[in-house]
Order: C-alpha cells, then sequence, then structure tokens
C-alpha cells in the first residue's frame, strides 16, 4: 500500500506546513470500493468539501480531484461513473479513469482548502491520470 501511504503522509505534511496549528487536520477516509460497495455504502465525507483520490485494482494513485465551494465530495465522484450496459458493473466516463477501482476522500476543515491542498497533492505526487498544463 505504499501510494495510499504516500496520499496519507503529503496530507499530513501539507496540514503541518500550511494548516493554522489550532485548527484540526484534516480527516481521511478508509479505502472504499467503488464497484463492491456503490449502491450499500455512502460515500465517506459524501456531504462534505475536500479531495478525492483514486486507485487502480493493486492500490496505485490514479488521479486526484476537488470538491469545494458548491459541490461535495460524493457529487464529484459519482459524476466519474455509470453503469455498464448490462447494469452490473460501473465504468469511468473518461478514458484515463477506466482502471479506477477505489476512492479514498480527504475531508477539509472548509471549502476554500481543497483546491489548495489538490494543488500541493498534485504537485508531491504527480497522479498519471490528472492533466498536466
Amino acid at each position: 500500500m505504499p501510494d495510499v501511504e504516500r496520499v496519507r503522509e503529503k496530507v499530513h505534511e501539507y496540514c503541518k506546513q500550511y494548516l493554522n496549528p489550532i485548527r484540526p487536520v484534516f480527516e481521511i477516509s478508509r479505502i472504499y470500493d467503488l464497484q463492491q460497495e456503490w449502491q450499500t455504502v455512502k460515500f465517506p465525507y459524501s456531504d462534505d468539501q475536500g479531495c478525492y483520490v483514486f486507485y487502480s485494482e493493486d492500490l496505485k494513485l490514479l488521479y486526484i480531484g476537488k470538491a469545494s465551494l458548491k459541490h461535495q465530495l460524493g457529487g464529484k465522484i459519482a459524476n466519474y461513473f455509470r453503469w455498464d450496459a448490462t447494469g452490473r458493473k460501473l465504468v469511468a466516463c473518461l478514458e484515463r479513469l477506466r482502471p479506477a477501482c477505489f476512492v479514498q476522500t480527504i475531508k477539509v476543515n472548509e471549502a476554500f482548502e481543497a483546491p489548495s491542498l489538490e494543488e500541493f497533492l498534485l504537485r508531491e505526487l504527480d497522479p498519471p491520470a490528472n492533466v498536466r498544463k
């Protein structure tokens, strides 16, 4: 689980460097299985703002995104997936996210912190499915 641990370490590094010490550190969810839990378990922190991280079947980092201001983590994550023609398998809408099997969410204290955390994680971790400018 090296990529999962690296994400966790970088979130803690961000909190240590940039958060006011009197503010709580960001909460990081467990790994959520997109195929097994989609219909039975609500996304961790789905009603909150923050960042989300997609992982492949072998828990390799794929993509980092954010939900801030008017958006919530659950809605942003759900926008990336649809059911296949059989209605039995969840499929990513974007080709570069097709290997995604797991997601992890990071709840921030305030919505304006999500873009900053996302930028930090992108710079530090360089996920392969994020489009580089």
